[in-house]
């Protein structure tokens, strides 16, 4: 039994090390970082506005904290609302950075087409990816895309605002007439389409 214990414990040692050498490793190392900003205003510092009016000026400084250099290739700028992507503009800016240094691109971007996707508020990122369309490093925010009422995120919107509407309707009008479930169970399920839209 000692036997076990002590080669059990030496093993726990063991791996507690690796785990501590890896890991001052991975924080010596350091990291790629990235900052940007859309028509000068910075990404992640309240809400980014978006006007499919016009065009953007996108700015991204990239900063690689380790000793490699970092090969990117890509900056995307991407909005998604429920797990769904509602728009992407991958912008090709190759360039390179070297170990410890920064290094800034900026481009203009045509949101040309935005206004016929997404309307409002919602997630949005900047980020750059590597050749093998990696990402690099990324920054989010709340993009305020000032986009058409009928856009796809916007029927969305009102197709979901029409059925809750009417879930609401049904179950206020079931509870007047008193024709609610007498268990407290099915009673709540009664009420749980109106809920989640809400």
């Amino acid at each position: 039994m000692r036997r076990i214990m002590g080669g059990l414990g030496s093993l726990l040692l063991a791996g507690a090390l690796t785990a501590a050498t890896a890991l001052s490793a991975g924080a010596s190392g350091g990291a790629v970082t990235l900052s940007a900003t859309v028509d000068g205003a910075p990404v992640g510092s309240g809400d980014l506005v978006l006007d499919p009016s016009r065009s953007a000026r996108i700015s991204v400084t990239v900063h690689n904290g380790t000793d490699a250099v970092r090969h990117v290739k890509t900056v995307r700028l991407a909005g998604a609302a429920l797990g769904l992507t509602l728009f992407s503009y991958d912008t090709t800016v190759p360039f390179d950075v070297p170990g410890g240094q920064s290094v800034t691109r900026s481009f203009a971007l045509d949101l040309g087409h935005l206004g016929a996707r997404a309307t409002g508020l919602l997630p949005t990122e900047v980020a750059v990816l590597d050749v093998d369309r990696e990402v690099v490093a990324a920054v989010g925010a709340t993009g305020d895309v000032r986009g058409s009422l009928w856009s796809v995120h916007g029927v969305f919107g009102i197709a979901a605002l029409g059925l809750t509407a009417l879930a609401w309707a049904g179950a206020l009008r079931a509870l007047a007439r008193r024709r609610l479930p007498a268990s407290r169970w099915r009673r709540g399920a009664h009420f749980l389409p109106a809920g989640a839209g809400t």
